[in-house]
């Protein structure tokens, strides 16, 4: 059975790009090294805090369980 979906490479080129356009900022500071763990901590606050979002726009009931849930699985979503 062939997936609902088959991304085309096009799609990745897109995805990739909106991001590095999101980067630029950070790479006017001095350090790029600098720039690239503040990044970090600004998309990763974005991601949680639009997660936090959906829980209450959809009216999910624990919010905040949920919501440490998901921070204390950032474990195993680490690279490393």
């Amino acid at each position: 059975m062939a997936p609902a979906y088959h991304p085309k490479p096009r799609d990745y080129v897109i995805i990739i790009g909106s991001s590095m356009f999101f980067q630029i900022p950070f790479t006017w500071f001095k350090d790029l090294r600098l720039g690239a763990k503040i990044a970090s901590t600004i998309f990763a606050s974005i991601a949680v805090l639009s997660c936090y979002w959906l829980l209450l726009r959809y009216r999910i009931r624990f919010v905040f369980v949920w919501l440490i849930a998901l921070l204390l699985a950032q474990r195993h979503f680490s690279i490393a």
